[in-house]
């Protein structure tokens, strides 16, 4: 008996091991991501296609900075910035535009590679479209004051200029929220240590070694996503991006003849 035991729990755990496999391989060949030794930490991000003939609305519905960030997918991997431009506008509870303007992003693609790997072992890029074999431009923002909005409100974001190879652009909006002292503190207590870690970027002391007031004074502020009005693939359209955190990754310049894996040549390339 101990034996059949024994026999059932082999076949068990081959099994489970063998979904994983199946499962973790059909992730990287949708994202294009290949499998290094220890595999690739990445995180994901919801953001939204803008089209350059429609407006992608947010509804607002209380007062704080606007921050908006947004990425754009290449037809190839490029050596040089990449620029576009994104129109918006921000409507009162009236509808009346009380804020409008262009902004013009310069985006370029960060390229990652394995050192431990050899030979002319292919990059990747650090951000990606899910799904797709886009490589992405890194995330670039910027922000909307608008002390005197009327809520609820609106944000609208439509596409200006961009340029061939640029195949589609994508936005992700958040709002800036104020916490109370008390709110702020057990915000703080209930982050984990990476998060810590982000907060506390470019402090001259680790997290661990901070006052009460200043972890406080860190938690005060939140970014809360603004969801897109109207109806999914209707009205807007949800895109995936991954961002490639793994640390044992380094940057990789463009210019050899390695071939980027998952992507089509880049500019120059047969």
């Amino acid at each position: 008996m101990r034996a059949i035991g024994h026999a059932l729990l082999l076949f068990v755990v081959t099994a489970v091991l063998g979904a994983a496999t199946h499962f973790s391989l059909g992730w990287l060949e949708t994202t294009n991501f290949f499998a290094g030794p220890n595999g690739i930490s990445v995180s994901r991000s919801t953001a939204y296609r803008v089209s350059s003939s429609e407006w992608l609305e947010f509804g607002i519905t209380e007062r704080g900075p606007i921050r908006l960030v947004s990425n754009c997918a290449f037809n190839r991997v490029t050596q040089h910035p990449t620029r576009y431009a994104l129109d918006y506008e921000l409507l009162d509870s009236s509808g009346e535009i009380i804020h409008s303007g262009r902004y013009h992003h310069r985006a370029k693609i960060t390229l990652l590679r394995d050192p431990r790997q050899t030979g002319d072992d292919s990059p990747i890029a650090k951000t990606s479209y899910a799904g797709t074999n886009l490589p992405s431009s890194n995330s670039v923002e910027f922000w909307i004051e608008a002390p005197d909005l009327n809520v609820p409100g609106r944000l609208r974001i439509r596409v200006a200029e961009h340029p061939d190879r640029v195949v589609e652009v994508a936005v992700r909006a958040y709002q800036r929220n104020e916490l109370s002292p008390r709110k702020a503190k057990s915000t703080w207590q209930r982050l984990s240590r990476r998060k810590r870690e982000q907060l506390t970027r470019g402090s001259a002391v680790p997290s661990d070694w901070l006052e009460p007031f200043e972890t406080t004074a860190l938690a005060s502020f939140t970014w809360r996503p603004l969801g897109p009005r109207g109806v999914e693939n209707e009205d807007y359209e949800e895109r995936t991006l991954l961002i490639v955190n793994d640390p044992e990754l380094e940057r990789y310049r463009v210019g050899t003849n390695a071939p980027v894996i998952g992507r089509v040549p880049k500019e120059g390339e047969a």
